[in-house]
């Protein structure tokens, strides 16, 4: 079998990597090329098949007012969290629940109505997903 085309740039490439690097860097050079297939194959796998991880952790503002309201947030991203807390009919427990959110989210209230401040949640919680 003959050597051809692109054969013999493969074959050029190592002599070339060996008058550069020496015969002692080889095997490291081979290392770190084996290291980066790992990584790529790696990243390739958990791209094809994702993990189930919650999408919402426990400390943020945005659970905790659910839970509050009694709203699951399993599974679901803040957007959708956040809908469902503006959705709910305004009631002076949900009303606090939605003050201190906004205040954790550093969102002022003074002045502004419980539609506004909901809607500002929204787009907070829009904004960081």
């Amino acid at each position: 079998m003959a050597i051809v085309g692109y054969e013999w740039l493969i074959v050029l490439a190592i002599i070339v990597v060996l008058f550069v690097w020496g015969p002692q860097k080889l095997p490291e050079f081979a290392k770190s090329i084996g290291l980066a297939r790992k990584e790529i194959e790696q990243a390739y796998k958990e791209a094809s098949n994702p993990s189930v991880t919650p999408l919402v952790p426990e400390a943020d503002a945005f659970v905790e007012t659910a839970k509050k309201l009694g709203i699951s947030t399993e599974g679901k991203t803040k957007a959708q969290i956040s809908a469902e807390i503006v959705s709910l009919s305004p009631q002076a427990p949900q009303t606090d629940a939605l003050t201190e959110t906004a205040k954790k989210l550093r969102i002022s209230t003074e002045g502004k109505t419980t539609a506004q401040i909901s809607d500002e949640i929204v787009a907070k919680a829009q904004a960081e997903t």
